[in-house]
């Protein structure tokens, strides 16, 4: 029984721990953890039995009675979510099932060569009694369980479509006329996972028993390396560079701020609350420094809860960051009473910024596989009441002929998103790409962008009526070039016109005695791919007649994925077609149906 839970907790911290260039590395890369925990069921099994009495070893095997219920990631995931189901009917708390957790994960820490005794105290305290809260309150079976998780699909599960919720109706309205732009752009800037390390050490080790190095903690006699002014690709950015890179973006003079989430560095064995919020605060009030009189707008990200990704609002810590976030962005962002009321209430907000310009700001993280906290929320009032507002305020912005600037920090389209969830966005989104001018997002860390349809109501339908942009992170961490982004948008229509992107070399850095850093222009999206502007319309003709047929120009898109920092692998046809069909849909049904086509 212990074991088991021991074995979830590490698999928890490893996959939040861990980070991939995409998301099919890291669904490789979860499920890959998954089948080493099925695989190890008889020696867990044996465990479990061994820590029982007698009276709760009958009841134990009443309730999990075949331990090999199938065969693939489903089944992995099935097998093991039912034998943790059974033992924690039984009624034990974390407490009395911490000590083989801990066991567990420092055998699996020790395996990737981390500091156990430094990783799994901090990581299980934080994230284990999460987990058996969520799986005793949640009143799903495990394989209900797993499809949420998307370890299942939905014709592997009884009923499994019936978790999706039915298509939201849906009426055509014609795009808004495009009009020479005659005025200076309206410049929108966007900053995105800072993730920003505090406790930077300029020459501590890059290589160390832990997943991110870099700090002063990360001394040991296996360490190697040493970090450079300006920071490391294994490592979160040091708060210098936070700063070049803000000094930078000032310059620009633009309009408009949006920070799209996650401030803290990736170091979830040492997570606390007031450690969360202290980053926090840290990264809103540098943004708020240098761009005084300039609204910036945020959204919340899953580095932002504590622990990461656990966002549930019966939480006396999440009560706590939603008025902390409200508060720690109200001067930047003008928030009022209305603004308040709704960030309390779920970290949602909308604003009008101008006259025929308005931000919504939602909360992705009720949608996130990654927060186990969703199996309880899907039906909650605060979840619901984000849903009905995000609608209420894209028909009265139409109404009111406004254009709204759609701000979020996951997006859709990949295993990290619930279907559910994904379903009642993506509807949203098509239903209202005339309303929307652009939808930013974040945590991916990489560069990239997906067409939006209605492929959920109509898989027939090829009319593309919104794009999701992902900017790349601020933060070094997962091999990346520093990153930020401008937006030029026509200041009549507020068509997007182009967007160009800003990075730091840093391979040019990482050695030697430099003391100044230089930000380049990475590139200029309409120069970059030959389009004319950012609209649906621009967009779905790049991919559908160039990157279609034109592999350099498909290459170019695959090393500004990841940030120049390297040049990308060769892509045969299957690799081809697997990026085409991403950027090509966001649902994962559309995207497992185009790579199998």
């Amino acid at each position: 029984m212990r074991a088991t839970i021991g074995f979830l907790c590490a698999l928890l911290a490893c996959s939040h721990g861990t980070n991939y260039q995409d998301n099919y590395e890291r669904t490789q890369g979860v499920q890959s953890l998954m089948s080493q925990l099925r695989l190890n069921l008889p020696e867990i099994l044996d465990r479990v039995e061994k820590s029982l009495s007698l009276e709760d070893q009958l009841e134990f095997k009443s309730v999990f009675q075949t331990p090999y219920i199938g065969l693939g990631d489903c089944g992995h995931c099935t097998d093991i979510i039912s034998l943790l189901k059974a033992i924690i009917r039984l009624g034990h708390d974390y407490e009395k099932l911490k000590p083989v957790a801990m066991i567990i994960c420092k055998s699996y820490a020790e395996g990737v060569g981390w500091d156990a005794d430094g990783f799994c105290p901090g990581t299980l305290d934080n994230f284990g009694p999460h987990v058996v809260y969520i799986l005793r309150k949640s009143p799903y079976t495990a394989s209900e369980v797993c499809l949420k998780l998307n370890m299942c699909s939905p014709d592997e599960v009884d009923g499994g479509q019936e978790f999706l919720e039915k298509n939201l109706p849906r009426e055509t309205y014609p795009e808004t006329p495009k009009r020479e732009a005659r005025k200076a752009p309206l410049k929108i800037v966007q900053l995105t996972d800072v993730h920003v390390e505090l406790d930077y050490l300029e020459g501590s080790p890059t290589k160390c028993p832990y997943p991110v190095c870099c700090r002063s903690a990360s001394v040991s006699e296996t360490s190697e390396g040493k970090a450079g002014k300006f920071g490391d690709y294994k490592c979160n950015i040091p708060s210098d560079t936070v700063e070049l890179f803000l000094d930078f973006m000032t310059a620009l003079e633009p309009d408009i701020v949006v920070y799209t989430g996650d401030s803290p560095p990736h170091t979830l064995w040492l997570e606390t609350q007031e450690g969360q919020l202290k980053v926090s605060a840290w990264v809103a009030d540098a943004i708020h420094k240098h761009f005084p009189g300039i609204p910036v707008f945020p959204s919340l990200g899953n580095h932002e809860t504590y622990p990461t990704n656990m966002y549930y609002t019966d939480r006396l810590e999440i009560q706590e960051l939603n008025e902390e976030y409200a508060k720690m962005w109200q001067d930047a962002a003008g928030f009022g009473s209305e603004q308040l009321e709704t960030i309390n209430m779920g970290a949602f907000y909308s604003k009008l910024v101008k006259p025929g310009l308005r931000v919504v700001s939602y909360n992705s993280i009720y949608g996130a596989t990654d927060n186990f906290y969703n199996l309880l929320n899907e039906d909650r009032e605060d979840y619901h009441a984000m849903k009905t507002f995000m609608k209420e305020t894209l028909l009265a912005a139409r109404d009111n002929n406004e254009k709204v600037l759609l701000l979020g920090h996951h997006s859709l389209g990949s295993s990290e998103t619930m279907l559910h969830h994904e379903r009642f966005m993506v509807n949203l989104i098509a239903e209202f790409g005339d309303v929307i001018c652009l939808h930013l997002m974040g945590h991916s860390h990489t560069d990239f962008f997906k067409l939006v349809n209605i492929e959920i109501s109509d898989p027939s339908s090829n009319e593309v009526h919104s794009v999701q942009f992902v900017t790349p992170s601020v933060t070094t961490k997962m091999d990346i070039n520093p990153s930020a982004r401008v937006f030029y948008l026509d200041p009549d229509t507020l068509v997007p016109l182009d967007q160009e992107t800003f990075y730091l070399d840093l391979n040019k850095y990482m050695e030697g005695d430099s003391k100044d850093a230089k930000i380049e222009t990475s590139y200029k999206f309409t120069e970059e791919y030959g389009v004319d502007d950012l609209t649906p319309a621009s967009l779905k003709k790049l991919v559908d007649r160039c990157m279609e047929n034109d592999d350099e120009l498909l290459n170019k898109y695959r090393y500004n994925f990841l940030t120049k920092q390297r040049q990308p692998e060769e892509c045969n046809a299957t690799c081809k077609k697997r990026i085409l069909c991403r950027i090509r849909h966001s649902t994962q049904q559309g995207n497992k149906l185009c790579q199998q086509a």
